[in-house]
């Protein structure tokens, strides 16, 4: 016998999002929620017999924290009378004062409050968890303290990192390690996890069940989180979970590095339109898009560099704005006839620009040429190798 489950975490209504001007993250905020509706519609469509939450569903220090745990509940509520399992995360911690502890849940919501791992016997199946609860950063787990595993088709649920998983975050980011070894040991099913925002699955084999999976967040929220978000939709069964990624995002968050070519004249123009039309392609009205620009350029080239990235940045639903700090822009060179011995100099780096094939001593030669020219021209060297 096998049930229905749907795993959704990660939600962070509320935040802040200081990383967007008001209105944008106003509407980033409004469209979360709307996510959020739709994502239990597909779960009501689909008879779901269970839903798994493992936190962070919304910001403790955020805007009405209070507001958007009753827009939680009102959608749990809604999953009547199947079961919705509540572990608090990081985020959304368990306290006497968060909203958790004085806000009515639903008769078909299960919330965990402390830190020690329990044991809810749903009306669908067992299902273990804990939550986390306020200043336990930097805790390990208590694994004495989880209940031996029932003999049939169960779910372990919690909220914490697994190690040299997720979306290359920094380690800063670690709350409450745990090892796929120990999930797979467990003698759970099925383990639902929040905390890391990319939908990642653990299986002991390939095409095997999977015995552990994050669902990701539902709505990516800043840079570090490119590309499509969702949730899951699964099959439970006691040697496992068959789970099905949903794709929910509508505005994905694309984020490029734009390394400048070697100057050349018109032939860095047409390789930098290649390039810039290779993010174009992949750009949809709906996305955010931030290009890092990387690399030396003339000078004299900064203005119409500048109009050929903002006309990429205008066709997505909100840009950063162009950061040159990681560019410099070379200097004009002198004109020929004020120095026999700089004009000779520039003469030779030409000629061996010229008639070099690899790219690397070519480029050599255009760096010696631009040191050179300062030295030579009385300019000195530019401040970062100084």
């Amino acid at each position: 016998m096998s049930l229905v489950f749907m795993q959704l975490s990660d939600l962070h209504l509320g935040a802040r999002l200081v990383n967007l001007p008001g209105e944008f993250a106003e509407y980033l905020r409004n469209t979360t929620r709307e996510i959020a509706v739709e994502a239990f519609t597909t779960a009501r469509q689909q008879s779901v017999d269970l839903v798994l939450m493992p936190g962070d569903l919304f910001e403790h220090n955020g805007i009405d924290a209070s507001g958007q745990l009753h827009f939680i509940y009102e959608l749990a509520a809604s999953m009547a009378p199947a079961p919705v399992v509540i572990t608090p995360g990081n985020h959304d911690p368990y306290s006497p004062e968060s909203p958790y502890a004085t806000i009515a849940a639903p008769a078909n919501v299960v919330l965990f409050k402390e830190n020690e791992f329990s044991l809810q016997h749903t009306a669908v199946c067992p299902v273990a968890g804990r939550a986390f609860r306020s200043g336990e950063f930097g805790s390990m787990i208590d694994w004495s303290s989880l209940p031996p595993a029932p003999g049939a088709a169960s779910v372990l649920l919690m909220h914490a990192s697994v190690m040299n998983a997720g979306d290359g975050r920094p380690r800063d980011t670690v709350m409450l390690p745990v090892t796929t070894t120990a999930l797979e040991q467990s003698g759970y099913s099925y383990c639902a996890l929040g905390h890391y925002h990319t939908y990642q699955r653990f299986s002991r084999q390939p095409d095997g069940p999977a015995f552990a999976a994050y669902s990701g967040c539902p709505q990516g929220l800043g840079w570090d989180e490119t590309g499509i978000r969702g949730f899951i939709t699964g099959r439970l069964h006691e040697a496992g979970a068959e789970l099905e990624f949903r794709s929910a995002s509508r505005h994905n968050w694309q984020r490029h590095t734009l390394q400048l070519p070697p100057w050349q004249g018109g032939e860095s123009w047409l390789r930098l339109e290649q390039r810039l039309d290779q993010i174009g392609n992949t750009l949809d009205e709906k996305d955010l898009l931030r290009v890092d620009i990387r690399g030396r350029w003339p000078a004299t080239e900064k203005e119409g560099l500048r109009e050929r990235v903002k006309g990429l940045l205008s066709r997505a639903w909100f840009a950063r704005e162009i950061d040159w700090e990681e560019t410099a822009f070379t200097p004009p060179l002198a004109p020929r006839g004020v120095s026999p011995l700089l004009d000779e100099f520039l003469d030779e780096c030409e000629r061996q620009v010229a008639e070099n094939t690899e790219e690397g001593i070519k480029e050599s030669w255009r760096l010696a040429r631009y040191l050179g020219h300062r030295l030579l021209s009385g300019q000195g060297l530019p401040e970062e190798l100084v």
